[in-house]
C-alpha cells in the first residue's frame, strides 16, 4: 500500500533534506569513554533503513565491531515550504521526526507523538516546542479536556507562534531537556575539555568547539544556543556554574 495515501493533507508543501543526505559521525568509546547510553527514539524509515545498511557495511570492514546509533544526537537541515514563506532550519533529529509525524496526521498530542516515535514524552515536548516557536505548530484550544492537542498552523505564519509561557507545553515544574539541543552531540567533547582544562566560560567553550569540531560534524547552534545548553546541564546537575565559568559537577 502506498504510504502517501495514509498521510493527511498538510499546509506544509514540502520538507526537503531529511533522508536525502545522511552523514554519520562515528565516535570510538576508546576516545569518548564518558558518552552516555542513547535515549531511545524511532527514526524515520528513510534514515533508519540507511543506518541499518551502513552498520552492516561497517561490520564487514571492521571485524568484531559494530555501531550503536544515537538517534537523539546530531542535526538535521530542513527546507520547509509554507504557503507564504520557506523556512531553512537546522534542528535536532527529534524535532525533525516530530514534524514528519505532523505531516502524517495534522492533529497530535505529546502522548501520541511519544507512542509513534517510541520516545520519552519530555524529549518529544522539546521537539513540539521548536515548531511552536517557528509558527509551524499551534495549540488547539477547542480540543481534548484531558490532554493538550496540537495542530499544524494552516497558514504557517510566524505571527501565530506561541511561547513556552503562553502555551504551557512544558508543564508545571518541567525543565527543558538538554538532549534536544544541537550541542548535545558535542557533550562528550565538552566533558573531556572541562575535565582536562578546568572551568571555562561559554565563549571559551564555543571557540574550542569551533576549532576542533569543523565541517559536517560541527554543531549548528549559536553561542547563545551553547550557553542555554550549558545552563540546562547545570539544571540537570551535570555541570556547575561559578564566576570562573562552567565545570563538571564531580570535579
Amino acid at each position: 500500500e502506498d504510504e502517501d495515501e495514509d498521510e493527511a493533507e498538510s499546509p506544509i508543501e514540502g520538507v526537503e533534506g531529511l533522508g536525502d543526505n545522511t552523514n554519520v559521525f562515528v565516535l570510538s568509546r576508546l576516545f569518548w569513554p564518558g558518552i552516555e547510553e542513547p535515549k531511545t527514539m524511532k527514526l524515520p524509515k528513510p534514515i533508519d533503513g540507511y543506518m541499518k545498511k551502513y552498520t552492516k557495511e561497517y561490520e564487514k570492514l571492521t571485524q568484531r565491531r559494530t555501531l550503536l546509533t544515537y538517534p537523539t544526537m546530531g542535526t538535521v537541515e530542513l527546507s520547509i515550504e509554507l504557503p507564504e514563506r520557506t523556512l531553512d532550519i537546522a534542528v535536532s533529529p527529534i524535532a525533525a521526526s516530530v514534524l514528519l509525524e505532523f505531516q502524517k496526521q495534522n492533529t497530535q498530542t505529546v502522548s501520541s507523538l511519544a507512542n509513534s516515535l517510541q520516545g520519552d514524552e519530555d524529549v518529544v515536548r522539546e521537539g513540539v516546542l521548536v515548531w511552536i516557536q517557528h509558527g509551524i505548530v499551534m495549540k488547539d484550544n477547542t480540543g481534548n479536556d484531558t490532554e493538550d492537542v496540537y495542530v499544524l498552523n494552516e497558514d504557517g505564519t510566524a505571527s501565530k507562534a506561541l511561547t513556552r509561557d503562553d502555551d504551557g507545553l512544558m508543564g508545571e515544574g518541567h525543565k527543558s531537556s538538554s538532549s534536544a539541543s544541537p550541542f548535545a552531540v558535542a557533550r562528550p567533547y565538552i566533558d573531556t575539555m572541562l575535565q582536562m582544562q578546568g572551568a571555562k566560560t561559554a565563549p571559551q567553550v564555543f571557540m574550542m568547539l569551533s576549532m576542533f569540531m569543523m565541517g559536517e560534524t560541527a554543531p549548528t547552534g549559536t553561542e547563545e544556543d551553547l550557553q542555554q545548553y550549558l545552563n540546562l546541564l547545570v539544571d540537570e546537575g551535570h555541570l556547575v556554574h561559578t564566576s570562573e565559568g562552567y565545570s563538571l559537577a564531580s570535579s
